[in-house]
């Protein structure tokens, strides 16, 4: 049996999570009040659920875009500020074009974060098909089935140059 440690409170940070398909998770935080701790193997427990903070740059999301390159898309930027994530990107149509987009993200069942298309350009014109049709790929960018810790999206903030998923986290973690 296991040796069992008891903890008053919890405070942990982990960095550079590869969520499995590709996304880097950039800063995690998980507070939580009592829990206990397993060893051999380590296992942790909450007494009840904690606070848990997903941080996801916008570096990272330019990374993942450029890795999925949905719809043969490419040379990403991403800048995630006031509530709304601006994409740029190159389309390849005949000829290189620049393409420019603004994304919102909707917390679905409380599980996953779904990128929602507000508008999108191409050289001045009206490219929202072009956009949505690539999102079925793209969504969901974020679902608690991949991550680490089981979880549940409370909201989500787009600011700071980065996306903020705030939720709560479940025993056992």
């Amino acid at each position: 049996m296991p040796d069992e440690v008891r903890l008053q409170s919890l405070e942990a940070k982990a960095f550079g999570i590869i969520l499995p398909m590709g996304l880097r998770v950039d800063e995690v935080r998980l507070t939580s009040g009592p829990a206990r701790a397993e060893t051999d193997p380590f296992r942790l427990f909450l007494d009840q659920p904690g606070r848990i903070l997903a941080i996801i740059e916008e570096t990272s999301v330019a990374e993942y875009l450029n890795q999925l390159a949905p719809g043969g898309l490419k040379g990403f930027t991403v800048a995630c500020a006031d509530e709304v994530i601006r994409i740029n990107a190159i389309a390849k149509i005949l000829f290189e074009v620049a393409v420019e987009a603004e994304l919102t993200l909707v917390v679905e069942d409380e599980r996953r974060l779904m990128v929602v298309l507000q508008s999108a350009e191409v050289k001045g014109a009206d490219a929202r098909k072009l956009v949505e049709g690539q999102l079925d790929r793209i969504n969901p960018i974020f679902d608690v089935k991949d991550f680490p810790v089981p979880m549940r999206i409370e909201r989500v903030e787009v600011r700071d140059q980065a996306i903020w998923v705030h939720g709560l986290a479940y025993a056992p973690a």
